[in-house]
């Protein structure tokens, strides 16, 4: 069908993709040919077209055909606005708005959302904001969340505060409380972390913890022998008492479990019992023991290990040198030290850990050379492993050190948890970081991004303001690259997809921004488009099925009605008569026929300053001016879905 409802639907798609920063439109635009009726389910051929009501031809053949269709139903003029693709000046628009009262099967109340949103974006940058309202459960009380998040060029940092209680249920944690507090350190070569928790349980599972557990762990490392220092108390059953009821026995067992650890990793273990107490009880027993292991030759075997089947996997292009090359690095992983400490007693638990682990750089980037030696790795993906190298250096050279801490606690009670969620993080010379990425040309690692979201419950409402702002040099390039290299690596991606993209990359996006405000009676949906050669994309100027090329649509909406301007070149020869005109397939024999020179009229056409000033444009060689700071791009979609509900009202017109 050649109709205004195709139409619509291919300005409101390129307007939501360029709006929400995913340019990659389908494998073909085009609302008047095969794609776009894959896309609607609907079968065209040439002998079944949509005949214009009116067509007006111009002296050179170009001709404006008039579509109009009258909308049933009561709520026929809820809906209102315009719509306009222009190829010449590279600008698409859609405005439209309309009032809940007036849909018979819309209801705000159901809808229940209430705000203002918009999106941004440029090739460099992409912005959002919104200030939104909506009904939230009845499961849910009591939340507030602030979210920060900043990156510069000279600081990195984010935190969170989170609160909120919610229903208990039958899948609510089956404990009283319960609280974590951790904190990590990383550099490029060094992970520390250390924490601690704490939970209680309800009284009736006591008796499963019976008389009580506790395990202090700490292991070692030197010069590629590891110890372990171990104190633990368990619990004993009958059928396993032979086995721990006397010093001897005790040290066998320790023996035969940390042999055949040892055994499994190619290396040996020597269990000294330093500590020992079996204390009986009816049915359950309790022993506690205080012993050491130490593990010797298990790096070394494990590194031989990895080397001999690095060298004889058909799958790596390795020979023996390079294989141990490889293994002896990720054997440079070394542990400081790993402690861990559980003390389980009636209702209630505790552990503490200590872990702090050095070369872990060299560990990664041995991986890095194992996958970079697959035969058939994709080059692109080659280069991205080149590239964790370089940011490791960079790192390295930075002196780059990351810190973060959290706390996460939640307390059940009346039917009710709570929860309660605190963390910050920070990066100590992040500036001589950035500096060290750029001189190695790593500058899509090089980005600005801040963010700021809160929520909270008001009554039965959930209240949500958030601003987000993200800059990159090439942003839209790289983010092409990234689709056209996952494109070609899958094979069960279409070429038309990679075709697209490039497409969309000659177009010379400039500038898109999509907005939505929603109150309890309205709502207005708009979204704007700018590209320096807007013919590159596929289907712009649009081919028909009949071989018509359109270079301009605009639709009016207004009173139940719907009109329909398309503008098509070279319709018919110069100078045709009416006899001619009416030769042609969109051209019955309803349709008003306006000979050249015989009309004088104007249609509707995209407002240039009007678009321009929305989409923050100035005239001068279509620079931008600054955009204001923006929404979280994980809250485009609701902006989406928004623009797309102002689609669906006026289809279910059409």
């Amino acid at each position: 069908m050649f109709g205004k409802k195709q139409i619509f639907a291919l300005l409101l798609a390129l307007l939501l993709v360029t709006s929400t920063g995913v340019v990659a439109v389908g494998a073909s635009a085009g609302p008047l040919g095969s794609s776009t009726q894959a896309q609607t389910g609907e079968q065209t051929d040439v002998g079944d077209v949509d005949e214009a009501d009116d067509v007006y031809v111009e002296e050179n053949g170009d001709a404006i055909l008039v579509y109009e269709e009258d909308h049933d139903g009561d709520d026929a003029d809820a809906l209102a606005g315009e719509f306009g693709l222009e190829t010449q000046s590279g600008l698409m628009h859609v405005l439209y708005s309309g009032t809940f009262d007036e849909f018979e099967d819309v209801d705000q109340d159901e809808l229940g959302v209430a705000g203002d949103l918009s999106v941004e974006m440029t090739p460099e940058s992409v912005a959002s904001s919104g200030d939104l309202t909506t009904n939230t459960t009845d499961d849910l009380e009591n939340l507030e969340a602030t979210v920060e998040n900043t990156r510069t060029r000279t600081t990195a940092s984010s935190s969170a505060d989170v609160t909120a209680t919610v229903a208990t249920d039958e899948n609510a944690p089956a404990v009283e409380s319960a609280t974590v507090d951790a904190e990590t350190k990383t550099t490029a070569s060094r992970f520390e972390t250390s924490g601690s928790a704490s939970a209680s349980l309800p009284a009736d599972s006591v008796a499963a913890r019976g008389a009580g557990e506790r395990l202090d762990v700490t292991i070692t490392e030197t010069d590629g022998t590891y110890d372990l220092d171990v104190s633990e108390q368990t619990t004993v059953f009958d059928w396993e008492r032979d086995s721990w009821d006397t010093r001897a026995d005790a040290e066998a067992s320790l023996e035969s479990r940390y042999t055949e650890v040892a055994m499994g990793l190619g290396g040996t273990a020597d269990v000294s019992l330093e500590g020992y107490d079996f204390e009986e009880g009816d049915s359950e027993h309790a022993v506690s023991l205080e012993y050491t292991v130490t593990f010797q030759d298990v790096k070394d075997q494990l590194a031989s290990q990895l080397a001999q089947q690095l060298a004889t996997d058909s799958e790596f292009d390795l020979d023996e040198h390079e294989a141990q090359s490889i293994a002896d690095r990720v054997a440079e992983l070394e542990v400081d030290r790993i402690h861990y400490s559980l003390d389980a007693s009636g209702t209630d638990l505790s552990s503490e850990w200590d872990v702090a682990i050095d070369n872990y750089d060299e560990l990664v980037l041995g991986f890095v050379e194992i996958a970079e030696s697959v035969d058939d790795l994709d080059d692109g993906l080659a280069d991205q492993y080149d590239e964790i190298g370089e940011t490791i250096d960079a790192q390295n050279e930075a002196d780059l050190v990351r810190t973060s801490s959290w706390n996460l606690s939640l307390d059940v009670a009346d039917g009710q948890t709570t929860y309660a969620f605190t963390g910050q993080s920070d990066a100590d010379n992040w500036e001589a970081y950035v500096t060290e990425l750029e001189d190695r040309g790593l500058e899509q690692y090089v980005g600005e991004t801040s963010y700021e979201f809160d929520a909270q419950t008001v009554d039965d409402e959930l209240e949500v303001n958030y601003d987000y702002e993200s800059s990159q040099d090439e942003m839209l390039d790289r983010a092409l690259d990234q689709l056209v290299q996952s494109a070609e690596q899958d094979s069960g991606v279409d070429e038309d997809v990679v075709e697209t993209v490039e497409n969309v990359r000659d177009s010379e996006f400039q500038v898109a921004k999509l907005s939505a405000s929603v109150d309890e009676e309205s709502f207005e949906v708009r979204s704007a488009a700018m590209f320096d050669d807007l013919s590159a994309l596929e289907g712009v100027p649009i081919e028909t099925d009949d071989d018509l090329t359109v270079t301009a649509v605009h639709g009016e909406t207004d009173d139940g009605t719907t009109a329909t301007y398309v503008t098509v070149e070279e319709f018919v020869g110069e100078d045709a008569s009416e006899s001619q005109i009416r030769e042609h397939d969109r051209v019955g024999e309803e349709t008003e026929v306006h000979e050249p020179g015989e009309w004088d009229r104007e249609f509707p056409s995209i407002d240039d300053q009007a678009v321009q000033s929305y989409l923050a444009v100035t005239d001068d060689e279509g620079s931008l001016l600054p955009v204001d700071t923006t929404v979280a791009v994980a809250l485009a979609a609701l902006i989406a879905l928004v623009a797309v509900g102002a689609g669906v009202f006026y289809r279910r017109r059409s």
